[in-house]
């Protein structure tokens, strides 16, 4: 299983790796179209918004896997270690209901969307969507391979 995480979380950077060249690319292209040709380009404000969003919601996956999580050490270190347990325990199960609850509303907004495209680029929203159904699938992994971890007492 550790394998898998793995070659997700390498997955996952090889891809924000591209999307953030896209990014790069996109805006690069526009100031040398404006700059050159006084002529600004339609679409990279829409897809660096659409290519930030997949960056961020496929890093919650890391994150999760590192437990890189804002925390407030300052309570937390003080506890005892069963608490510290207990704690982590209850919002790994949290966690994972809000990831449940993001993937019913995607459930629901899917067929409102199905059709709809960004004005200036036509990028179909259904694109962003789908990474973000993959990204929660994918979340929903990683918060069951930690929470398996801390419960056989392997927790990093």
């Amino acid at each position: 299983m550790g394998k898998l995480i793995n070659v997700i979380e390498n997955v996952i950077d090889h891809v924000q790796i591209v999307l953030l060249c896209s990014i790069v690319g996109a805006i690069g292209a526009q100031i040398f179209s404006r700059t050159l040709f006084n002529r600004p380009l339609e679409f990279p404000e829409e897809l660096s918004m659409f290519t930030l969003i997949a960056i961020v919601i496929l890093g919650i996956v890391v994150v999760e896997k590192e437990d890189a999580h804002i925390k407030v050490e300052f309570f937390y270190e003080r506890m005892p270690r069963t608490a510290k347990k207990s704690v982590r325990v209850l919002g790994k199960i949290l966690t994972f209901i809000l990831v449940l609850a993001i993937l019913d509303g995607e459930k629901q907004l899917f067929p409102r969307i199905i059709h709809l495209k960004t004005k200036a680029a036509r990028i179909p929203y259904l694109w962003i969507h789908a990474i973000i159904v993959v990204a929660c699938i994918l979340w929903l992994v990683m918060i069951a391979y930690t929470l398996f971890q801390i419960l056989k007492g392997q927790e990093s």
